[in-house]
């Protein structure tokens, strides 16, 4: 069974890892499996944390399976500690609508 994303998770794929776009893709797909009730907010912030490099990819990929609460907030806050955390992105909304 073939995982389907929303389009923006293809493009983002496309745009940040270019002629590899596929190897991310096969990557994403078995985490996307093994974790079928995770919502897109988890896999979009996999993508945005990768920015391009598999060495980052996976290392999300493992930290959304040990922690997802902890990759959501590598994705989508910015701040030194859980004091000062803000949220800055909200992947439960497409990159685009978050203007990236």
């Amino acid at each position: 069974m073939k995982t389907t994303f929303p389009q923006d998770i293809y493009q983002k794929l496309q745009q940040d890892f270019g002629a590899d776009y596929k190897k991310a893709l096969q990557l994403l797909e078995p985490y996307a499996k093994r974790e079928p009730e995770v919502s897109m907010r988890i896999h979009r912030g996999i993508v945005y944390v990768a920015n391009g490099n598999f060495e980052k990819l996976e290392q999300a990929i493992e930290l959304a399976l040990t922690d997802w609460r902890d990759l959501i907030m590598w994705a989508e806050y910015e701040g030194t500690s859980l004091d000062d955390a803000v949220r800055v992105r909200d992947f439960t909304r497409t990159f685009a609508e978050n203007g990236l």
